[in-house]
């Protein structure tokens, strides 16, 4: 999955490359202007104020919405190639250390299965 607005990492040379290369792959692009941080958490105030590269999204994109679609495909995926349903991960206790609210950048905790990794490094996915 990647945004067909990426300035950062050009879809030809990532998303579209490593699609035409990878069997049975299935490449999913986000239209409107969703670019590569907006696979990023959604930012806090604070986020904005310190990173506002990572944080700042084209007008109309709604990067909760792009979390949601791109989890829920996620969820789907695994559930169909793993033969064991998952999406109970993604409420478990446990998986997520709550952020200090004092120096959080962002208002998902460490942790939280939202973006096909635990982290939130990755910028794009394929399914």
């Amino acid at each position: 999955m990647a945004g067909t607005a990426d300035d950062n990492v050009p879809v030809a040379s990532s998303a579209r490359y490593y699609a035409s290369h990878i069997h049975d792959s299935k490449l999913v692009l986000r239209e409107g202007g969703v670019r590569h941080y907006e696979f990023l958490a959604t930012c806090t105030a604070l986020g904005h104020q310190r990173l506002p590269l990572l944080c700042s999204d084209k007008p109309g994109v709604d990067r909760d919405a792009i979390h949601q679609k791109t989890a829920a495909m996620a969820v789907e995926f695994f559930d169909a190639t793993s033969g064991q349903p998952g999406s109970e991960a993604l409420s478990e206790p446990g998986l997520a250390a709550a952020a200090d609210p004092e120096c959080a950048l962002t208002d998902r905790p460490r942790g939280v299965f939202a973006h096909y990794d635990v982290g939130w490094e990755m910028g794009s996915m394929m399914v």
